[in-house]
């Protein structure tokens, strides 16, 4: 008892050292595990339940990608699962209207059945670079339409003065 009791004392900083490295070690693999989660579930809980009898292959995101590019003004589509949001994104040149932007997203969540249309949720990201505007799309699993908003450009009061003038 002795012989530890000395060894003890006379290592006692290093034995100290190699405490703190453990418990460091220990709270820093808690600290990882708590603010980089792995599981999926930590950010999506129970909403991914059941999308394995809803899939989306890659052959149903290439035509909904080309569906798109049939239009002579897309210059760029995009389309991709995250969860259970279905995000496409589409950037125009030309004479695009609001309007048409927005039947254009009618027309490809048509492209998706009825079971797809009730689990998946959809975003839509449109831009069109000559008339400087962006359009904003989300349909939720629950809703019958999409609600859209846009950031057109408004005339400043000087152009308006202008133009009355």
């Amino acid at each position: 008892m002795k012989k530890i009791w000395n060894f003890i004392l006379k290592y006692r900083i290093y034995l100290v050292l190699l405490v703190f490295i453990i418990v460091g070690v220990f709270v820093g693999i808690t600290l990882k595990a708590y603010i980089d989660p792995v599981d999926e579930t930590v950010v999506w809980g129970n909403r991914l339940n059941g999308r394995e009898s809803v899939p989306i292959t890659d052959e149903k995101i290439k035509e909904i990608e080309s569906f798109i590019k049939e239009d002579k003004n897309v210059t760029k589509a995009s389309v991709r699962v995250v969860g259970n949001i279905i995000k496409t994104i589409i950037i125009t040149s030309g004479d695009d209207t609001i309007d048409k932007m927005q039947k254009m997203g009618d027309n490809i969540i048509e492209k998706f059945s009825e079971k797809e249309i009730k689990y998946y949720e959809f975003g839509f990201s449109i831009k069109n670079e000559e008339k400087n505007y962006v359009l904003l799309g989300e349909k939720k699993n629950s809703n019958e339409k999409i609600s859209w908003e846009s950031d057109d450009i408004k005339k400043s009061e000087e152009e308006v003065n202008e133009e009355k003038q």
